[in-house]
Parts: structure tokens; sequence; C-alpha cells
């Protein structure tokens, strides 16, 4: 019944929206020829830098994809892409007189928020102007990370500075599916693969809890390091602020003793300093978000460089207009394109993925392959690259990774929900007749051991296939890869030590190692997918958006879970997956 709902409310909220699609078109124009005012930068501009803005690797600047994210009641996600380059913008304009952080939780992942940071400085190199942090309340440790780049922090005396220290947290389902009458025939190879320990545990394995631990020590000395460098916190006061939640009881008073603050300020007295700085008075300064500052159109396409962009999570086939996963028929035929393009000397693999369907990673895997074999590929990992993302990695002639990197995760699963207990209770029976002895998989009954045994054939061929590509891509020998697979996740620092990775750098330092590698001296940067702007992507963004809209009102926050875990379930009982399911914050 609930999926006949979604089906008939998304068909009714679709012909709505294409009853509204005259009205959006006129809008979109009209928004079009306004955004040269929108966009100039006046005298005496403050330029801000909203955190809690959702932050990725690419800006997919494209109207069905804005559209989308609108109809799911989100914003569009902006891009470090774009980001440097309206950074540069605003550091060259003599109209900009400061840069002014505010926002709640960073919406991006730990290795763009040291990118971010270094861009925040980058920033105060370049233009010699001043950076300034003010909120009412600041909470998050990534947030106090990146406040600790400005020239001055403040925040209101009634606030508060919230840290938590490097957090892993699970939920686990195993007694209330048990209730429900749920199980689920669970086969893996890799001690330390937790993604689906959720469905079978109560609490952590020894092993997810040794990996999850170590992730939360490298974050928390990052973040905690940074701080005390550029704040002058003594590391042991700013642990016991942490572990004592000493903000509750001292408010941002607290904060200020500590040194993370250098006041405590409402509001109208911060745009006085900023005034003071400008040297004009507050009712003359000018907001602009940087993200509203505008980019001179790239004229031509002479890339001799392909920066190629692997973000979300891994699927069979072909998207349906989603630009936030990865789907192998898509992106093999991106690469395949770049491969066969002779303009095109080298290319830049930027991962950001936790991992997906084994398949399409192999799909994906043998594109690579065959471009590395013909010019030069360098990976740049972002904040995962993790099992399937690294098996789409490995193949590369080098490999960067982030200290705050989530990589290797080098192992598979296979699930299969079965209600067996379930239609006991509630009085449902299945009878088949059919020409073989192992018909079908149904999910209303536990698997057979005969089934068991071809599920944990195909398990271990996985895992085998998957060893074996990264022994090849990375010379190392079979077994050593196996001792530091079994599914267990390794940071960047980690992933250089065991070999998984080359070398710590980012995106700009992969650029430079291909463009060296391909002999390119002045290397000119194409950035791809392509973005489709085509009216049908157009309309096949209105039929995800129309689902996921009506989803988000029938499940909450919960929808994008349930559709996650739908995905699996509704796959080919012989599907094996190569994720990784550690989030750190």
């Amino acid at each position: 019944m609930k999926q006949f709902l979604l089906t008939f409310a998304a068909v009714i909220l679709a012909a709505f929206l294409l009853l509204m699609l005259p009205l959006i078109i006129i809008s979109s124009i009209a928004s079009a020829a306004m955004s040269d005012d929108k966009t100039q930068i006046g005298e005496n501009t403050v330029v801000t830098l909203d955190l809690s803005e959702p932050l990725s690797d690419r800006d997919m600047d494209s109207p069905s994809y804005r559209f989308r994210n609108a109809m799911n009641g989100g914003d569009a996600t902006h891009g470090i892409n774009t980001l440097t380059k309206k950074l540069d913008l605003a550091a060259e304009n003599d109209n900009v007189v400061a840069l002014y952080l505010k926002g709640g939780e960073v919406g991006t992942n730990m290795a763009n928020l040291q990118a971010l940071r270094k861009l925040i400085v980058d920033f105060k190199a370049k233009s010699g102007k001043p950076v300034y942090y003010y909120d009412d309340a600041v909470s998050g440790d990534g947030v106090v990370y990146i406040a600790s780049a400005a020239d001055s922090v403040f925040v209101n005396a009634e606030g508060f500075v919230g840290m938590s220290g490097s957090v892993v947290s699970k939920l686990y389902f195993k007694r209330v599916a048990e209730k429900l009458g749920i199980g689920f025939d669970i086969i893996k190879h890799g001690r330390f693969k937790s993604a689906i320990e959720p469905f079978f545990r109560d609490k952590m394995s020894d092993e997810d809890r040794l990996q999850s631990q170590r992730i939360c020590d490298v974050a928390w000395s990052e973040i905690r390091d940074t701080i005390v460098a550029n704040r002058g916190v003594k590391a042991e006061l700013l642990d016991k602020y942490v572990d004592n939640i000493e903000y509750l009881g001292g408010r941002t008073q607290k904060a200020v003793e500590l040194g993370l603050v250098d006041g405590g300020i409402f509001y109208d007295q911060f745009k006085d300093k900023l005034a003071a700085v400008a040297g004009v008075d507050a009712k003359d300064l000018k907001f602009k978000s940087v993200y509203d500052l505008s980019l001179e159109p790239e004229i031509g396409n002479d890339a001799n460089l392909a920066v190629v962009y692997a973000s979300g999570e891994i699927f069979d086939g072909e998207s349906g207009s989603d630009d936030e996963n990865i789907y192998s028929a898509n992106l093999a035929s991106t690469l395949r394109k770049i491969r066969l393009d002779d303009d095109i000397k080298a290319v830049v693999l930027r991962v950001n993925s936790p991992g997906g369907s084994a398949l399409a990673s192999e799909v994906i895997w043998r594109e690579v392959k065959l471009t590395a074999a013909s010019k030069p590929v360098v990976v740049s990992m972002g904040g995962y690259a993790a099992s399937g993302g690294y098996y789409i990695s490995c193949a590369a002639n080098y490999i960067y990774a982030e200290t705050m990197t989530l990589t290797g995760s080098i192992g598979v699963y296979g699930m299969i929900p079965n209600v067996e207990k379930l239609s006991e209770n509630i009085g449902v029976d299945l009878d088949v007749v059919s020409s073989s002895k192992t018909p079908l998989i149904t999910g209303l009954h536990a698997l057979k051991e005969s089934e068991r045994a071809a599920f944990l054939s195909s398990v271990e061929k996985t895992y085998d296939t998957f060893v074996t590509r990264v022994s090849d891509g990375r010379k190392m020998s079979y077994a050593d890869v196996d001792s530091i697979g079994q599914g267990r996740v390794w940071m960047g620092a980690d992933a250089v030590k065991n070999g998984l990775v080359d070398e710590i750098g980012d995106i700009d330092d992969a650029i430079a190692k291909a463009a060296e590698l391909a002999g390119l001296t002045e290397p000119q940067i194409g950035e791809y997918p392509e973005i489709d702007d085509s009216p049908m992507a157009l309309f096949k963004s209105m039929g995800l958006s129309a689902r996921a809209t009506v989803g988000h009102i029938i499940l909450g926050s919960d929808f994008d879970k349930f559709d996650r875990l739908r995905t699996q379930v509704e796959a080919s009982p012989a599907s094996v997956w190569a994720r990784c399911d550690l989030e750190l914050k």
C-alpha cells in the first residue's frame, strides 16, 4: 500500500510540476536577466562565506540539479572547484574589505573541510585582507577548525562554542528485526567489513571498534593540533574542555578564557568592527555571499587535462539524471571518451565515494586501467575512496589521498533479507512450481544450504578479484594486499605507509603530478562528466524530484536510508556489494 501511495502521489505531483514548467522557465529567464546586477561588487563590500552551505568537490551548475534539490527541500550543493575561483576573485577585487565566515555545522566531509580551511588561509595570503568569524553560537568541531583560520573569532556573549571530539556512531537493528520477525542472510569476506553489522549485531565488533577508534584519533589530532597551533590554546586544556563539556556551564566566556574566541559581542558590535576595518560607517557596509560572485564564462574547450569527478555511491547501469551518485555505464562512457580523445593528454580522477556495487566498480576499474595504459591517470581521493571507491582507484598510475581521507576497506558482502518468521506470524504462505530445483530466492524464507553455498562462492570470487586488482595495480603481492584488506578502513597517512596510496596531497597536487607525467607545461583543465542542461534532463529530474518529495513527506528524513536499503534489497540475489559505512562526525 505504501508503494502504491508513493507512486500515485508522485504521478499527481509530476503532473502539477508539468503544468508549472512554463512558470519555472520564465522565472529562470528573469533571474538570468537580473544576475549581472546581483553579482556586482560595490565599494566597501564584505564577502560572506556561510559554512553551513552544503559543499562538495564540484559545483553542479545545472538547472535540473538545482530544480531537484529545491523540490526536495534542500539547497544546491556548492563546489570546492568554483569556490576556489570565487575566493580568488574576492581577493583581487579592491572593493572587498574583508571575508566574513558565519554559519553552523559545516556541510561537508573531513577532507573538504581541510580544503576549505586551506582556501581561507590562501585568501588571507593573497589579499592581505582580514578574515573574521561571527555567529550567535558555534556547534561542531569542524566550525571551530575552520574558524581557527580567521584573524578574529567572535560569538554572542550568551552563546557557546560546543565541541564533542571526533565521533563514529551507528544504529543497530538486530533486536527490532528479531521482534518483527525479519531475518538477514549475510555473507561477507573481511573481518573488518562492518557495513552490514547493524543488521546482525547489537554493537560494534572488536575489529570495527579498532578501526573506528583509529579514525577518531587521527581526525581529532588534526583538528586539535590545528586549533592549538593557530589559536595558542594549550592541548591539554582543549581536551579537558571537550571531555568535560565545559561549554555548557561556561557559555562563550569559557571559550574566551580558553582562547577559542576573542570576545563575546552582539552582531551590531561585530558590524562596527568590520566598519572600522573599512574606515566607514556600519550603515555603508555591503554584504555579499561569495557564492553570488560572478565568474567569467570560459570560452572554448581546449582542455588537455581532464578532471573527472566520481562522487557518491556506485550503482550499476545508467543514471536517470541522478547527479549525486556514480553509475557504471555513465562513468565508463566518460572515461572511454577521454581515452579516445587525442587532445587530452592526462586525467585526474577525483574520487569521493564509499563504494557500492562490486560489479559496477569492476566495470569502471576496467576503463580506468585502459585509460592509464594510454595516458597518465592520477587519482585524487576526497573524504572517501573506500571499498568500491578504492576499487575504481587502484589501477591509476599514481594515487594521492588527504590525511583525513577514509580509504581501503578492501572487502565485500552480500545480504538477503528474509521475512520467514514474520510470514508465519501473519499467516502468509508461498507455493512454487518450477522447472529447476532452486527457482528463485524469494526473501520469504532463509537461505537453504545450497543457496548459501552458491552465494558464498560469489562473495569469495568477488573478494579474490578485488584483491587481485589491487595487487596488480599497486605492484604488491596478493598476500600483502589481503593482510591490509579484510574490509579494514585506513586513514590517508596510514594508507601511504601500507602502500595503498602513494602520497598525501590535494587535487592541486594531483593535477600538477598528472601534468608532469604527461609533459604538460601549461595544463588546460576540462571538467567531466559534462553537465546535461537539456530539456530532457529537466523532465527526468522532475520525475525524481516528485518521487523523492513524496517519499520525504511520508518517511521524513528516513527516506534516503530507506531508498538505499531498497536498492540493495531489489538488486539481484547474486549482487555483491563493496561499500564502506563508516561516517565520521
